[in-house]
C-alpha cells in the first residue's frame, strides 16, 4: 500500500499552526513566527501546546489527560489538514550564502529512503507490513518506508512519498521530481538509476548525480575529458510494457554521462545528467557525491531528536 502525499489540486487553506517548541519561529517558506516547519514528534506537540486547556475550564486532571485529549482531536483532524501543514512549510531554506547549499550555481538535493517503525497493531502490521523469516513468519515492528527529498545545505525537506515496507524505494522516488526543478542537482545511492528515474528529473528541470550499478552503465557513445564518457540507455520491452499498463509514458532513450572513479581497490561509476566536462568537471563531481551523505544527518534529526527516538506512537494507519 503506498501513501501518496498528493498536492492539494484545490487552493490549500491558509494554515498557522500554533507551535512554541522545537521547529517553531518559521523555516519554511514565507514561514513567521507561530510557524512550523519540522516533521513533528508527538512529544514535541505535546511540549508545543503547553498551557492549553483540556476540558471545562478548572475542572482537575489527570496529568496524561492532555495528552489522551490531543490524541483524539489529532483523530478527527484527519490527515488532508496536516497533509496541507507539510505542503505550506517544506520546501528549500537555503539563501545564496548558506554553507554548503550551492554549487557551481545549482541548489544541492539529497534524495534517499528510510523506514520508520510502528507499534505492533494489526491494522498496522495489516496495512505496512514489516520483516519476516524467510517462512513469512513477521518479526519485529511494522514499517513505513519512506523516500525523502532533502536540501543538503539545511536538511530541509522539500518533499517525501511514503509506502509500506515492501513498497520499492525506486517506485516512491519517482514522483518527487515534481518538486524539483531548474538549478536543482539532485544526489542519490545507487539503486534509485534507471531509465524513468533519468527521465522524469530532467523533464522537472533538475540535474542528476547518481551513484551507479555495474549493469547500468549503459552503451558508450563518446570519450569524454576527464575520465567520463556519454552514454545512451533504452528501457528493456519488460519494463516498457509495464509502465504501458500503469499509465506511464517512458522515453525512447537516454543520454547521460558516465563518471569512472577509484573507491579505495575497486572501480566505481556516478551517472549524472549534467554533461559538459568543463563547466562541471569530474573530479568535483566525485568530491560532490560525497555530500549525499548529509541527509543520514537529517534522518536522525527527524526521527531522534524531533521524533520519539522510537517507534511512531500511533497504533492506527492513519
Amino acid at each position: 500500500m503506498v501513501i501518496h502525499l498528493k498536492r492539494q489540486s484545490r487552493p490549500a487553506p491558509t494554515l498557522r499552526p500554533p507551535c512554541r517548541g522545537p521547529g517553531a519561529g518559521g523555516r519554511g517558506p514565507g514561514a513567521g513566527p507561530g510557524q512550523c516547519s519540522c516533521f513533528w514528534g508527538a512529544e514535541d506537540v505535546a511540549r508545543g501546546c503547553d498551557g492549553v486547556e483540556w476540558g471545562p475550564a478548572g475542572a482537575d486532571r489527570h496529568p496524561d489527560e492532555g495528552v489522551h485529549h490531543r490524541a483524539r482531536a489529532r483523530t478527527r483532524l484527519g490527515e488532508d489538514v496536516l497533509e496541507t501543514v507539510f505542503r505550506q512549510v517544506a520546501g528549500p531554506l537555503a539563501t545564496p550564502t548558506t554553507p554548503g547549499a550551492w554549487w557551481r550555481g545549482l541548489r544541492l538535493l539529497a534524495l534517499d529512503g528510510t523506514q520508520f517503525d510502528l507499534p505492533d497493531s494489526t491494522s498496522n502490521g495489516d496495512t505496512f507490513d514489516g520483516p519476516s523469516t524467510t517462512g513469512g513468519v513477521p518479526f519485529g515492528f511494522p514499517q513505513v518506508r519512506a523516500v525523502v527529498l532533502a536540501e543538503i545545505g539545511t536538511h530541509g525537506v522539500l518533499d517525501a512519498r511514503l509506502g509500506g515496507y515492501r513498497d520499492g524505494e525506486r517506485s516512491l522516488a519517482h514522483p518527487l521530481a515534481g518538486s524539483t526543478g531548474p538549478g536543482d542537482l539532485v544526489i542519490a545511492d545507487r539503486g534509485f538509476w534507471s531509465v524513468e528515474f533519468a527521465h522524469v528529473f530532467p523533464v522537472a528541470g533538475a540535474d542528476l548525480l547518481v551513484r551507479l550499478q555495474s549493469n547500468h552503465l549503459g552503451t558508450a557513445q563518446e570519450e569524454l575529458p576527464g575520465g567520463s564518457h556519454l552514454s545512451i540507455a533504452r528501457p528493456g520491452k519488460d519494463v516498457r510494457l509495464r509502465a504501458a499498463r500503469e499509465g506511464r509514458t517512458l522515453p525512447k532513450h537516454v543520454i547521460y554521462r558516465v563518471i569512472t572513479f577509484a573507491k579505495g581497490d575497486k572501480v566505481a561509476y556516478l551517472g549524472t545528467t549534467l554533461l559538459d566536462p568543463e563547466q562541471y568537471p569530474a573530479a568535483e563531481l566525485v568530491a560532490l557525491y560525497r555530500e549525499r551523505w548529509e541527509i543520514e544527518l537529517a534522518f536522525d534529526e527527524i526521527k531522534n531528536h524531533l521524533g520519539p527516538g522510537g517507534p511512531i506512537r500511533s497504533r492506527t494507519p492513519e
